[in-house]
């Protein structure tokens, strides 16, 4: 983690049951069964019970569907879990689409901001979200969001619909004062007629945060430069793994039953519960290399979605492989930003000397090594 804290993230789903229909949903085999307390008291008590020694702290996430469905249930688990002395510290949190955060819901969440943090899922300004979420951009109450959490960003999803205004919508958010967070649907067979695009989108942002050094840029432009610099000095080093699925993040559909993750729920892979994955070592990080990347730039450090993976191709190793030119863009551009930013000397005093030589190692080489296959997009 990057505040040094070593967490377990705990994802339970409610129900799967949700107001909306968002045209990118990947949760297309709901049940409409909903958590009953006894469930729920029973996976609070396993995860600290089973909680490793060098675990400093459980990260509980409420998700959906959607949450605003079942708020009653979801303040009956909170205040349970709350009256009760932990051996560990632990936060919970949630994401909503925010259609049916109002009245009651508001004032109970206001007073318990401190122990608990709602995110927000809104896709750009209110044309893009009204095209990914059934014209809900008017029944969220988005001053809610920024006054009871201020630092609390947002959740932005980019469609192939909504691909085209990714600059306007990143700059819209920033205009609420929103820190954002950018993702490319998931489940989606992204096609390379976008990839001119989907460049010059992140062009622009590049030429937005280089002008306006004192904003956060959103994540597409945060790609793990230093990491990467420090790998390219041990290229035949260990096999990695993007995310702790498996090992340090669960997740409990609404009957109990536990997953890697929200992705390999039936509710996302259509399969039943007797599914392949259930052999898999997830502590085995050589069954997650695809040999595809081994001689790839980016190797070590490609944001990758094993479930998504898992979904798409069958293995958890396979990637689509129409999504690896989208993360060689991210990665360029990323060098780009920040190439420039190390131009300014108060950028540069925010690293340590030895952060800064992996750093600057990484910008050469992914210009050096991506600039032409990008820019053949």
């Amino acid at each position: 983690m990057c505040d040094g804290i070593q967490r377990k993230a705990v994802q339970i789903t409610i129900s799967e049951q949700c107001n909306l229909n968002c045209i990118y949903c990947y949760e297309k085999n709901k049940n409409p069964e909903v958590m009953r307390f006894e469930t729920f008291r029973r996976i609070i008590e396993r995860s600290f019970e089973d909680c490793e020694k060098e675990v400093e702290e459980i990260e509980f996430s409420l998700h959906g569907g959607e949450i605003g469905l079942f708020f009653d249930e979801i303040m009956r688990f909170c205040e349970w879990l709350w009256e009760k002395p932990w051996p560990k510290k632990y936060v919970c949190s949630a994401c909503t689409n925010g259609t049916l955060i109002h009245g009651d819901v508001q004032v109970w969440l206001k007073r318990n901001a401190h122990r608990f943090k709602l995110g927000l899922s809104l896709d750009g300004t209110p044309e893009m979200h009204n095209i990914n979420r059934n014209d809900s951009f008017g029944q969220i109450d988005v001053d809610f969001f920024l006054k009871t959490w201020p630092k609390q960003g947002c959740k932005m999803t980019v469609s192939p619909q909504t691909l085209p205004k990714l600059y306007e919508g990143v700059l819209y958010l920033h205009s609420l004062g929103l820190k954002v967070a950018v993702n490319l649907a998931y489940g989606i067979d992204w096609t390379t007629d976008l990839l001119k695009t989907y460049r010059q989108q992140l062009e622009l942002l590049v030429r937005y945060f280089i002008q306006n050094p004192d904003e956060e840029e959103p994540n597409l432009l945060q790609f793990p430069l230093a990491v990467l610099g420090a790998k390219l000095l041990c290229p035949d080093g260990e096999d990695f793994k993007w995310c702790g699925t498996g090992e340090r993040m669960v997740c409990y559909s609404p009957n109990g039953q536990a997953y890697p993750c929200q992705m390999f729920m039936p509710s996302s892979t259509g399969k039943g519960e007797t599914e392949a994955f259930r052999k898999i070592d997830f502590c085995n990080y050589k069954l997650f290399c695809d040999e595809r990347c081994r001689k790839c730039v980016l190797k070590g450090v490609c944001p990758t979605c094993y479930g998504q993976n898992y979904i798409m191709t069958g293995s958890v190793s396979n990637h689509p492989e129409g999504l690896c030119p989208y993360r060689k863009i991210e990665a360029l551009a990323s060098s780009r930003l920040t190439s420039m930013r190390l131009l300014d000397e108060q950028y540069r005093e925010k690293y340590k000397k030895e952060e800064l030589k992996p750093l600057i190692r990484a910008t050469r080489y992914v210009q050096e090594s991506l600039s032409e296959e990008v820019y053949s997009y």
